[in-house]
Formats: structure tokens, sequence, C-alpha cells
């Protein structure tokens, strides 16, 4: 009776290696990063505020898997604000970037002191759109007027692509200036969808082109002004805004969605302020991720990454969070049984 010897394959890297492994290239730790989410949107900036063009980068304005903003960056006066703080809002609703003006020299006889020009960003998400409301105050003793850049681009790679994965094809894109004060680019990808990005400035822009914004401001002694912008993520069958949207009515009505989404659950009141400062911040990060899905309430996992269903997940959050919030549990038990049974 013979036996027939079976080889066995040593493992090695290269056999666990797949053609669906994607490789990482960057740290999420080499600079701080701020996040916002609402929907199915998200946004990750640095820590002024901008969205930098770093390749392999996280950074950038998310709608649906894509990234519809790769590129959003401002200057004053064409150097870059120097930055005093940043930080979420309590209700993580709304992040609130403060900066200040390096030295400049404005003309050969003028010059612009550090610290004359206080700016604060203030940026919300909400139903697919980025709204910012950049506040300029002058602290000076005389009128100024004053320069802001705005350098940006919209590359609409998918989030698997922006991790590593190469793309042998992609679609056809495409941007121009549709009106004085907005910029559109367009993006048909593969798979038939067209996605657009509409870039909208309140002012209007002294210069306007497919990738950067002059705007101009006067501010007396002491004064201050605002400055609005709207980027608003849009596909195939979604109609397309043509009117600045309302800042403050939107920063209205993320607060008050907050405030409902959380209004039913159970609350702790403890003598120790610290850990009460924990639980709040461990709620507010909670609620951030909840998404109202056709099936309920879900908590969606994966930022900055990833903004989707997580299965696992989902499931230990709802049953850490049964005491408090039946209703993420019925949410999360709802859409798995319709999507992954």
């Amino acid at each position: 009776m013979s036996k027939t010897a079976t080889a066995v394959q040593p493992v090695t890297d290269a056999n666990l290696w797949s053609e669906y492994a994607i490789e990482a290239h960057s740290s999420l730790t080499d600079q701080p990063l701020r996040s916002l989410k609402h929907g199915d949107a998200f946004a990750v900036v640095n820590g002024f505020g901008d969205i930098e063009p770093l390749q392999d980068s996280a950074q950038g304005l998310f709608y649906c898997d894509t990234r519809f903003l790769s590129q959003f960056e401002m200057r004053l006066e064409g150097k870059k604000p120097l930055l005093l703080g940043s930080a979420m809002h309590d209700n993580k609703s709304a992040l609130t970037v403060e900066l200040t003006n390096p030295d400049v020299l404005l003309g050969k006889d003028d010059k612009l002191p550090k610290d004359t020009i206080f700016l604060t960003r203030t940026t919300i998400l909400r139903d697919g759109a980025s709204y910012e409301r950049i506040g300029i105050r002058n602290f000076g003793s005389a009128k100024r007027r004053l320069r802001l850049d705005f350098l940006y681009a919209a590359d609409f790679h998918d989030l698997f692509e922006i991790r590593g994965t190469r793309r042998h094809r992609r679609g056809t894109l495409s941007s121009n200036v549709i009106d004085s004060k907005a910029v559109r680019f367009k993006y048909r990808g593969l798979d038939k969808i067209e996605r657009t990005t509409l870039i909208q400035f309140d002012p209007r822009p002294v210069r306007l082109a497919s990738d950067r914004a002059m705007v101009e401001v006067e501010i007396v002694a002491h004064g201050q002004t605002s400055i609005f912008i709207t980027v608003l993520c849009l596909e195939s069958n979604a109609q397309e805004a043509t009117q600045i949207a309302d800042y403050f009515r939107a920063y209205r009505e993320t607060r008050r969605e907050r405030r409902q989404l959380t209004r039913r659950i159970a609350t702790l009141a403890t003598s120790n302020e610290a850990f009460e400062e924990v639980v709040s911040r461990a709620t507010s990060d909670v609620y951030t991720l909840v998404t109202a899905t056709p099936h309920g309430l879900y908590p969606y996992a994966g930022i900055p990454w990833f903004n989707t269903v997580f299965g696992r997940d989902g499931i230990i959050t709802a049953m850490l969070m049964l005491w408090m919030d039946p209703s993420l549990a019925q949410g999360v038990l709802l859409t798995l049984a319709a999507t992954q049974a």
C-alpha cells in the first residue's frame, strides 16, 4: 500500500498577500486631523481647517464613499495664517479654528503687523454639503483692505483608491466657472454616475478660476466682516442648487437635530465633574457617528477612511448602548436583517 506525499507550502508574506490587499503609505498620527460627519458625508481637515493635497492622505470632503473635494486651502495676503487653536463644539456639530496673521508687507511703506487680523473659521456639514463662515476682525487702528486666496481641487477618488488601490482606468473630469461666484467640478465615472462638486462664495470673488478664487474685503478699524463658502456634493439624480445656502439656518438645524437625537437617552449624574465630562464626550462621539437609515438609526464606523455600516461594530455598539438608548439596537437589527441576510 503506497502513500502519496503532499508537499506543504510554507507560509510567507507573499502567500498572505492577495490582489485585494491595500498597502498603507501614510500615518494618521503624522499630524493632528479634525473630522466632521453628517449622514453619508464626512470631512477630514488639518488643524488650520484646510484640506491639503497630500498623497495618500485622508484629508478631504467625502460623500457616498467618494472624495468630492481633495484640496481647499486659505491664504491671507499670500501667506498661511498662524494657528491659535481649533476645537470641536460640545455636541460635535461644528468645528471652529482660530487664526491670526503673520507679519505681512502690503506695500513699500505699508506693513500689517502680526496679530492685527483675527480669523475664525466655523465649518458644519449638513445634507451632503459643507458650510463655512470665515469671520474676519480687525484689531488695528487703521482701515484695511485685505486679500484672501482660496485654492481648491476635486479628484473624485473613491475610498479604496485613497487607501492605496491602483486604478487602471478612471472616468472623465472637467471643471469650469459657471458664474461670478461659483465653480463646478464634474466627474463621470466608469459606473456611469455623474458626480458634481459646486463651490459657491459670498461675497463675490474679484477673481475666480477653476482652481482658485480671490476675495477682497475692506474692514474699518476695530470692525469685522464675514465670508461664506458653501460646497455642495451632488450625484446624477440630485437637483443642483443655484443659490447660496443659508449658513445660519443650516447651523441652527444641525444643532437642533443633535439635541433631538439625544433627548430621550438615559443620562448619569455624579459628584465627579471629570467623570461626567468623560461620559459627555463619549456620548457626543457616539452620536456623531449615528446615521438615520431607511431602517432606523445606525452607528456608522470607519472614519476617517470609511463612513458606512459595519456589522460587528454596529452590534457591539448597540449592545453597549442598550441601557442608554434602545433605538440604536432596533436600528442595527433592522438594518442588518434587511441588508445582510
